[in-house]
């Protein structure tokens, strides 16, 4: 009996330290879930935020491609006009033209002239 006696003895003492390791493994085991399911979360937040970064460069490359072909279109309906050097002033152009500085024909010698190249010509009025 004593045999039996000191075994429930150990089984006695034995099951508060077995409860405890027991205890300390749940909590382990708690803790390394706990570890994987964050890993988890943070790889699934670095994927959406590469996910986010890939849409938003390809949005950035689409709105470029879209307003070069917008200057490239404008630029085929109203090509750009040079402009105008910084720093000169350009005068108006004037009001009126001085005719008196431009070469003139009198009436009589143009329809001489009219007059010839029409009968060189062949041509009959």
């Amino acid at each position: 009996m004593r045999a039996v006696s000191a075994l429930a003895l150990l089984v006695l003492a034995a099951t508060p330290a077995l409860a405890q390791q027991d205890l300390l493994a749940q909590q382990r085991l708690q803790t390394e879930m706990r570890l994987q399911e964050l890993q988890q979360q943070a790889d699934m937040a670095r994927q959406r935020e590469i996910t986010t970064s890939n849409e938003l460069m390809a949005l950035d490359a689409r709105l470029r491609a879209e307003q070069g072909m917008a200057d490239v279109r404008a630029q085929a309906i109203s090509p750009r006009l040079p402009s105008a050097p910084q720093n000169q002033v350009y005068a108006p152009p004037p009001a009126q033209i001085d005719t008196s500085r431009l070469a003139s024909i009198p009436d009589d010698r143009l329809a001489d002239s009219d007059r010839r190249v029409r009968e060189a010509s062949g041509a009959r009025r």
